[in-house]
């Protein structure tokens, strides 16, 4: 009945729970704001005074029912251990701050990343949990990228150029993924250890590197030139007349021989 009346709620410590048992739309002000949030009542949150809500300093309680709702408002979210999970739940655009970003990686959450919360995303030491859907978008962060055995397959499936530095450089090659080597990361490249996997694309960037050879050998098919170094055979692309070739080699050709001029 208290709620039928038009008058401005006068809500005290006394009345605050019972204040929150009536079924009434809840007319918050900037007055009742704080003493609303003192009750333990669950919050029938609305649109309109979702944005009135969030003026509030009280620990949020969200549950299933109001999550969406929640995120609505433009309010800077005060996020917490224990509303951490539920906050995730939503399909909101997630407003990173400086301040709530450790504890939003904290989530077993999908994570949303959009555009424009990118960079701030990456800033966290949060483990990275990479998916098929967020790989692109992780990406265009200029974010150092903390590569590990759990992420390095997701990691290479983007189209993304690869920063590659000393500190990554063995975990980057543990990946089976195609190689995008370019003249800025093939030095940084060949400093690992791991298998090469050589093809028809990336063989001309691989001998620009003056390092020892994997071992290799690949069939020939007719006017296929092979380069022999260092006890390994490895595939080069046709060089012109006259081209240095990488490191001490004999050159052997196979099938129909060419001509001196071509």
């Amino acid at each position: 009945m208290f709620h039928k009346s038009d008058a401005p709620l006068s809500i005290t410590e006394e009345n605050l729970d019972m204040f929150h048992k009536s079924n009434a739309p809840l007319s918050i002000t900037e007055e009742n704001l704080d003493m609303f949030h003192k009750s333990n009542a669950p919050l029938s949150i609305t649109e309109e005074n979702l944005d009135m809500f969030h003026k509030s300093d009280a620990p949020l309680s969200i549950t299933e029912e109001n999550l969406d709702m929640f995120h609505k408002s433009n309010a800077s979210l005060s996020i917490t251990e224990e509303n951490l999970d539920m906050f995730h739940k939503s399909n909101a655009p997630l407003s990173i701050t400086e301040e709530n970003l450790d504890m939003f990686h904290k989530s077993n959450a999908p994570l949303s990343i959009t555009e424009e919360n990118l960079d701030m995303f990456h800033k966290s030491n949060a483990p990275l949990s990479i998916t098929e859907e967020n790989l692109d978008m992780f990406h265009k962060s200029d974010a150092p990228l903390s590569i590990t055995e759990e992420n390095l397959d997701m990691f290479h499936k983007s189209n993304a150029p690869l920063s590659i530095t000393e500190e990554n450089l063995d975990m980057f090659h543990k990946s089976n993924a195609p190689l995008s080597i370019t003249e800025e990361n093939l030095d940084m490249f060949h400093k690992s250890n791991a298998p090469l996997s050589i093809t028809e694309d990336n063989n001309e960037y691989f001998h620009q590197c003056g390092l020892p050879c994997q071992s290799m050998k690949i069939p020939t098919t007719a006017f296929t030139r092979e380069i022999y170094v260092n006890e390994n055979w490895i595939l080069v692309k046709k060089m012109s007349k006259g081209s240095e070739l990488p490191g001490p080699c004999e050159v052997h050709f196979y099938g129909n021989q060419q001509s001196e001029d071509e």
